[in-house]
């Protein structure tokens, strides 16, 4: 399973011709920009740790992503927690899907095509490294400093929120795509 400092080392690694500190302070930056509209839909205790919903707005296009994080701990995340992670951004799919899912790091592989659980990403990750998109680490960043047992807490008696598949999103762009071409 992957941990949350396996993302960071691989990031430290070099496996990026772009210097770490610009992917941070770009990922940074993002999250400060869509911060305040980021979304905790629900938080519950499975499998001795927590399940953490959110929706993750786009920060250059009117749309919102699904992101879905376990942590197993009930308490605090730390680099050393292990991560199960589910996200319908593109970027993720296309570049990631894959090797969460072989690192039994993938939660609902069912909602990608089979072919992004099943065949490593060639053209965009062909080194089939572990990483993360603007989305999921939007997600991370929010949680990050949460007491889990506290937000859970305040998700008791709340339903659980439907989590979109990657092809609904993909339809969902794809429309919005189409509206935004007939009004210009």
């Amino acid at each position: 399973m992957i941990t949350i400092r396996t993302l960071v080392q691989n990031m430290k690694k070099g496996q990026s011709s772009i210097a770490v500190k610009y992917i941070l302070t770009n990922l940074e930056n993002n999250y400060l920009k869509i911060q305040s509209k980021i979304k905790v839909l629900g938080c519950r205790v499975i499998d001795d740790g927590t399940m953490i919903q959110l929706k993750i707005p786009s920060s250059d296009k009117p749309v919102s992503y699904d992101v879905v994080i376990w942590v197993d701990t009930t308490t605090k995340v730390t680099l050393d927690s292990n991560l199960k992670c589910y996200s319908n951004s593109p970027f993720f799919a296309f570049n990631f899907a894959y090797i969460f899912n072989k690192e039994h790091s993938l939660l609902f592989p069912e909602k990608y095509p089979i072919e992004f659980t099943t065949m490593p990403p060639k053209m965009r990750n062909p080194f089939g490294t572990v990483g993360f998109d603007k989305h999921v680490f939007a997600a991370l960043k929010t949680v990050g400093s949460k007491n889990m047992s506290t937000l859970c807490n305040s998700f008791i008696g709340v339903s659980t929120q439907q989590i979109t598949s990657f092809s609904e999103k993909q339809e969902e762009l794809t429309r919005m795509n189409r509206n935004e071409a007939t009004t210009e």
